[in-house]
């Protein structure tokens, strides 16, 4: 059975059902609880962490045999050095490091040095623009931005540019022969980080156009194909008031009615393949 799956990362469950956007809610949605294995305590205590979820769901495996913590890597070997606690105390590592050459790159698949990933397991398959597997990402450039330049409105232009970029991807992919297609949109988390509060109907708009781009997919693609949505958390107000942050559960909606109900993003992983395998 062919499987469609949009990672859409920070679709908020609360917010798709406030707004009724009944594309994305699907037959079935339901939210589970992120389980603390997938935070990382260093960057931000007490939510979900995103590269570590994806890295689990793309490769199958718990988050402690992945090993991945970061959305960047030097490689396994220097990044195990860097975290040695008589190198952490060392300021300028990285300047250091791209002085003589040596320079970090987003996790890809190479970094999860596994043989068999989602995407080898279940052939002929396409990846757009899966975190922990395709080795670009716009979210850390457009973050990365917010943070040099400060200019909310340009990274705002910047984000919906990169949706309208990743839809046409998509859609001229979706003629090839497959029978996984999984694709990522980063738009739910950035805007929520910085649109939750003071640009609410920007988020909403973002969400929007989510929703019919799933009908437009639908459309494209037979019924009897899965076609799954997943988020790896969703988004509430941080205590500032004003920005965003990751909240503790996931969402999955599904275009056919079940009894399954995940708890975790490899349960979500070993259905696929269930899903894959059958005829």
């Amino acid at each position: 059975m062919k499987c469609m799956v949009l990672l859409l990362d920070g679709l908020d469950y609360d917010l798709v059902e406030k707004w009724n956007l009944t594309y994305l809610m699907q037959e079935e949605h339901h939210k589970f609880k992120v389980p603390e294995k997938y935070y990382n305590r260093k960057v931000v205590p007490s939510v979900p962490y995103s590269p570590i979820i994806w890295s689990a769901f793309v490769s199958g495996l718990e988050p402690n045999k992945v090993g991945i913590d970061y959305w960047w890597t030097y490689g396994k070997i220097l990044d195990k050095i860097r975290k040695l606690p008589v190198i952490r105390t060392i300021k300028n590592k990285r300047r250091f490091l791209s002085k003589i050459g040596i320079k970090r790159r987003l996790i890809d698949k190479k970094t999860l040095s596994v043989s068999q990933t989602l995407f080898e397991k279940i052939t002929p398959s396409i990846a757009i623009d899966v975190p922990a597997y395709n080795p670009n990402s716009e979210v850390h450039r457009i973050m990365s931005d917010l943070v040099t330049i400060g200019d909310i409105e340009k990274c705002i232009q910047m984000i919906f540019n990169t949706l309208q970029q990743r839809k046409k991807k998509i859609l001229n992919n979706l003629s090839r022969e497959w029978k996984l297609f999984v694709a990522y949109f980063s738009l739910p988390d950035l805007l929520g980080h910085i649109a939750i509060v003071k640009k609410r109907t920007t988020l909403k708009r973002g969400y929007q156009i989510l929703n019919e781009f799933v009908r437009t997919v639908k459309s494209m693609i037979r019924d009897d194909h899965i076609f799954l949505i997943l988020s790896d958390h969703g988004m509430q107000v941080s205590s500032d008031g004003i920005t965003g942050i990751h909240s503790d559960y996931a969402f999955w909606p599904l275009n056919r009615r079940t009894t399954w109900r995940p708890k975790d993003f490899l349960d979500v992983h070993k259905k696929i393949v269930e899903w894959a395998e059958m005829p």
